[in-house]
């Protein structure tokens, strides 16, 4: 199976999908996740081998005072959410719908955060997802 990753649009849905999804929280981040069963359903005479995951990041003015910085928090988001995510879908076997993260702590200058301190934060994240799916799983049995 492949991921797709495609941005959630509109103000009614990014609430509606934070407001019902389960929270996780890190020292500089909150997410809303909504989880999915993993299937593939067929189309046509092919069967669709893709997962498509809906997510938004945000970083606040209040968070971060310039563009310059709020939009290089993003950029690192966005690229560390692809990379960990398609590694949380094909070893752990656990889908994602919709992913939001909200990015809550920046540093004065936009030189001083990296992918590494994004990903840092990302992995926790996902720690907390996995122990709560594999809660989850043990729930159902």
């Amino acid at each position: 199976m492949e991921l797709i990753f495609s941005s959630l649009k509109g103000f009614e849905s990014f609430t509606k999908a934070f407001h019902t999804g389960k929270k996780f929280r890190s020292g500089a981040a909150l997410t809303s996740v909504q989880f999915n069963s993993k299937q593939s359903s067929p189309v046509g005479n092919v069967l669709d081998t893709s997962h498509i995951v809906s997510y938004a990041v945000t970083v606040s003015k209040r968070t971060a005072k310039r563009a310059v910085l709020r939009n290089r928090i993003k950029r690192l988001m966005r690229e560390s959410l692809r990379k960990e995510l398609s590694d949380l879908f094909h070893q752990d076997q656990i889908v994602i719908s919709t992913f939001i993260w909200i990015w809550r702590s920046a540093p004065k200058k936009p030189g001083q955060i990296h992918l590494n301190d994004v990903s840092k934060e990302l992995r926790l994240i996902i720690d907390d997802i996995k122990f709560y799916h594999l809660k989850i799983q043990k729930s159902k049995y």
